[in-house]
């Protein structure tokens, strides 16, 4: 799961809470990785963030934004192990969003 942010958004910022949650909803699912995939060089003022929502520094990853076809943050996209994205949501998660990914998740995940 790849959850595409940045600190200074307001809709990221916004966002936090749902995102704690998802993190935390997916705990129980080892095979499903989270990584915070934010501007490359932004890495220092993202790392508040990262903890505030239940991930790890070594979930953190800078890339080049012009390289990708980003609309807007945040955006949300699960990519099972063959590269196939299986769900995006652009925007903050709501609650029946996060049910819907962890169905999804649970499904590529084999229903572990």
């Amino acid at each position: 799961l790849l959850l595409f942010t940045r600190a200074g958004c307001g809709a990221c910022q916004a966002a936090k809470p749902a995102f704690a949650s998802l993190v935390a909803g997916l705990r129980d699912r080892p095979s499903i990785r989270t990584l915070m995939i934010v501007r490359e060089g932004s890495e220092p003022e993202e790392r508040e963030y990262l903890c505030a929502i239940g991930l790890d520094e070594d979930r953190l990853v800078g890339v080049d934004f012009r390289n990708l076809r980003l609309r807007r943050v945040p955006t949300m996209v699960l990519v099972d192990r063959d590269g196939k994205v299986r769900y995006s949501l652009e925007g903050a998660p709501t609650a029946l969003n996060q049910e819907e990914l962890i169905r999804i998740a649970a499904s590529v995940d084999g229903g572990r």
